[in-house]
């Protein structure tokens, strides 16, 4: 029998001319573009893998993308069809009202360095696979982080959330949290009932038909709005194809876990106003919340905008030279009132980029990265982590490994910090928003791949 998955994906290899021709273009700033259009799979079982550093691969004619997808069985680099929840998942009800959790354990670090969170795997909280049938695609629930998803942080109640998915891989858009008072991965809530939706569509609506978003990559794009208690969220490639809406959504994190299904609070899809030009989706977003002027600094890679939740309104700051590769990061540095964008040092538009935010500024591009000395390993890698330390004043980056990178601004140089245990490898697609700072814990978080338990980190006492 040919799985749902399959059946999706053997039509967009039909349909004319790939279904990564919306994101080639709207990437068109850096030269990972092109790698977008290649993540289009071929063939019964090959994963769609748009909008990241290639595609995963199918048994059966699956064309890997060009900066290497990884080759998997026809559930694409989930190893099997869609994963499979862990046995540490428990009932459907769950603790506190969330959909399901795992044990707990662990401990935040004492002192200085990494601590791994044991029984903290995002695998073992996915929904079932056969009562969800309908949403597992090509990937499954691996894809909400391995399809280049991100996180925000959520520190009023110490969580990490993880959201993610969409195109070809995972159809899902259920809520995951690494929450830091109960040291346990929790899904926040089930994923919406797609009856309806048509996912032979690569123009289908933005939302499913409980009025939620449709699943997608989500990269950058997530940003905690601290004065609203909300998340932000902007565009992304969404199933089934990977195409880009400008759409702009708000999730309420004090009802994620209470609000009814079927019905789409605690989303919000918002109908912003916009002054200064054209909002356009893209891949590759990068976003954070910017404390001092309480609005959200976002580029959909080729110009720069702020969004104020509390007027619903954009405004374009720079639309002249600001391009950026698609594989970055980007973090605004509050006492500066700079937005720094980190990653993909070796394409065009990558490297180390910064804006002004000031009021005022004319919020200019600047190309730092021949300027700063000690960033090598950090600026190379595509979508690391990165989260401003307010104790330290400096800007955190994790590549992967046992190391992290402190950017001084000031000096315009890093200093490379190194503690034994730390998670390894950053993965394939990298980490985007799912490494930040809790202030009131004085740690950062770090969820790196759905099969791997979470990690905290301590720099200071």
């Amino acid at each position: 029998m040919v799985s749902r998955g399959a059946v999706v994906v053997a039509f967009l290899v039909a349909a004319a001319p790939g279904c990564g021709a919306d994101e080639t273009a709207a990437a068109s700033g850096g030269a990972g573009a092109a790698a977008g259009a290649a993540g289009v799979a071929g063939g019964t079982g090959g994963g769609a893998g748009a909008g990241g550093a290639g595609g995963s691969a199918g048994t059966t004619g699956g064309s890997a993308g060009t900066t290497g997808g990884s080759a998997g069985t026809t559930g694409g680099s989930a190893g099997t069809t869609g994963g499979s929840a862990g046995s540490g998942a428990a009932s459907a009800l769950g603790d506190g009202g969330v959909s399901a959790t795992t044990d707990g354990g662990g401990k935040l670090c004492p002192s200085l360095g990494w601590c791994e969170i044991t029984d903290t795997k995002l695998a073992d909280v996915c929904p079932d696979e056969v009562k969800y049938a309908s949403i597992q695609a090509n990937e499954g629930c691996s894809a909400v982080i391995n399809d280049w998803s991100g996180g925000a942080q959520d520190p009023s109640r110490n969580r990490l959330i993880v959201w993610g998915g969409g195109h070809g891989g995972y159809f899902g858009n259920e809520l995951y949290a690494l929450d830091l008072n109960l040291l346990k991965m929790v899904r926040l809530n089930d994923p919406s009932d797609v009856t309806g939706y048509d996912f032979n569509d690569c123009y289908a609506p933005d939302a499913y038909p409980d009025g939620r978003p449709a699943s997608r990559h989500t990269y950058d794009g997530l940003a905690y709005i601290a004065h609203a208690e909300k998340m932000y969220a902007f565009s992304g490639a969404k199933a089934p194809c990977g195409y880009q809406g400008s759409d702009t959504w708000t999730l309420d994190l004090a009802t994620v876990t209470t609000a009814p299904a079927g019905r789409a609070a605690p989303w919000a899809l918002v109908s912003p106003q916009v002054s200064g030009g054209t909002l356009r989706g893209g891949v590759g977003v990068v976003a954070d919340y910017d404390p001092t002027s309480k609005q959200v600094i976002m580029s959909e890679l080729l110009n720069v905008w702020s969004y104020d939740i509390d007027t619903n309104r954009y405004t374009l700051l720079n639309d002249q030279g600001a391009s950026l590769d698609y594989h970055m990061t980007g973090r605004v540095d509050p006492k500066r009132k700079l937005f720094f964008v980190m990653g993909a040092s070796g394409s065009p538009g990558g490297g180390l980029v910064v804006f002004d935010i000031a009021s005022g500024s004319t919020h200019a591009r600047q190309s730092w990265t021949s300027q700063v000395a000690g960033c090598e390993a950090l600026l190379s890698a595509i979508y690391p982590g990165l989260a401003y330390d307010p104790v330290q004043d400096k800007l955190v980056g994790w590549p992967g490994g046992d190391s992290v990178y402190l950017f001084d601004p000031d000096a315009k140089s890093c200093t490379k910090v190194t503690y034994p245990g730390g998670p390894g490898p950053q993965n394939a697609n990298g980490t985007n928003g799912r490494f930040r700072y809790f202030p009131g814990l004085n740690v950062f978080a770090l969820v790196n791949d759905w099969k791997q338990n979470a990690f905290t980190l301590r720099l200071t006492p």
